[in-house]
């Protein structure tokens, strides 16, 4: 079973280092400790706004052309960045919903 095609493992590793961040930068820094169950919310903020913008630097990138020599026919292939059959940007979503 394929569980992520391309780039889509990377979105779970976002979520983990946010998370690491937000808390660890909580810990060290003494006006944060007092935000509480808010250090969620801003974790899920940030690892959707950094879901988001590497989802649109992979969408840039150019797809391939293919020509079949029996039947000169141009296919386009554009990789999927994909985890669990979801879209790589609808990660983002998730995190900020």
């Amino acid at each position: 079973m394929i569980v992520w095609t391309g780039a889509g493992i990377v979105v779970p590793f976002i979520w983990l280092a946010t998370l690491v961040l937000v808390f660890w930068s909580a810990n060290s820094i003494a006006f944060l400790k007092h935000l509480g169950t808010w250090l969620f919310s801003i974790q899920h903020l940030i690892a959707g706004v950094l879901c988001f913008w590497f989802s649109l630097v992979l969408k840039k990138q150019k797809a391939r052309v293919v020509i079949d020599k029996e039947t000169k026919q141009e296919i386009t292939l554009k990789s999927s960045h994909t985890l669990f059959l979801f879209q790589f940007s609808t990660g983002a979503m998730y995190f900020l919903a």
